[in-house]
């Protein structure tokens, strides 16, 4: 049995024709499987959570239809990643977490991949524990500054919509990253990489990286492997807006620690205390704002059957 959750929604609606290939595939090669359809958000997040109740124990085919937000509401409900095996059929704007693990566009080909189960990759596991005990897990990247900014202000933003029409949704978190880098303030920060200590000042951003791309496909981390298990931490501070500006354009190519400014640390667990508290988010969510969090990575959490 496979369970498809489905967010028709996903991508300003393009998930709506994803899905009718999909399903019409299935019919045709009489697949038992059922289909979950989210209707609002945190919506994937109870989905899951009654599949695993469901199951009680029982291995589980999770196919996700949608975008990077609709699978870390899932990866954020489940309780036991033993009895989970993944698919992902990307339909969304930005698909950093299908970039990142080498998941084809193509939905039929991914379709056949997952039907045949043959293919199984592990994929580490981000979580970012907060001082309140508030936790939140990410499958890409999560941080806290301009990059979550960015990622904020996409869910609530009309321009990302507009650019979906064109297919070029992805283009939102760069023209956003230019709107917001001139507006925010900047912070100063302790960071402890195990047991080394960094302070920064005037730190723009921190993004703690799972996967190479972020943001629709800015290649901030290259060296990062998702089953390695560490994140790639990468920080922009002591350094201008304006010359953020131009350090941007060089980051999104993958250059980002011949910069000067940029901070390229590869480590299994990380905190960070702010000076004052700022907004973070996992996957592109919105996750709060805070001003101290732990950050680590959990080793071969996720089973993909892509």
């Amino acid at each position: 049995m496979f369970n498809f959750l489905v967010n028709l929604n996903s991508a300003s609606g393009r998930c709506k024709h994803v899905w009718r290939d999909i399903e019409s595939a299935l019919k045709l090669q009489q697949i038992d499987y059922r289909c979950f359809c989210t209707e609002y958000e945190n919506h994937a997040s109870e989905i899951t959570e009654s599949i695993e109740k469901e199951y009680a124990g029982e291995p589980i085919n999770l196919v996700v239809i949608g975008g990077d937000g609709t699978f870390n509401e899932v990866i954020n409900a489940i309780k036991d990643f033993d009895h989970f095996r993944m698919g992902l059929i990307p339909a969304g704007s930005g698909n950093d977490l299908a970039r990142g693990m080498g998941i084809s566009n193509d939905h039929m080909e991914n379709l056949n991949t997952i039907l045949c189960g043959e293919t199984v990759h592990k994929c580490d596991v981000g979580e970012i524990v907060f001082s309140d005990s508030t936790s939140r897990k990410f499958a890409i990247s999560c941080g806290m500054g301009l990059d979550a900014e960015v990622c904020y202000f996409a869910l609530k933003s009309r321009i990302k919509d507009f650019l979906n029409r064109f297919h070029i949704g992805e283009s939102t978190y760069l023209v956003l990253t230019v709107l917001r880098l001139f507006s925010m303030r900047t912070v100063n920060a302790i960071v402890r990489y195990g047991n080394k200590e960094e302070k920064y000042g005037k730190l723009i951003f921190m993004a703690a990286m799972n996967q190479q791309c972020e943001g629709g496909g800015v290649k901030m981390a290259p060296n990062a492997k998702y089953d390695d298990g560490k994140l790639d931490f990468i920080s922009a501070h002591n350094i201008s807006k304006f010359r953020g500006l131009i350090s941007l354009g060089i980051l999104s190519k993958g250059k980002g620690k011949w910069i000067k400014g940029i901070s390229v640390v590869p480590s299994k667990e990380t905190e960070i205390i702010l000076a004052k508290k700022m907004i973070f988010h996992t996957d592109g969510e919105f996750a709060g704002k805070h001003d101290r969090a732990v950050i680590k990575c959990v080793e071969k959490q996720l089973t993909f059957l892509n």
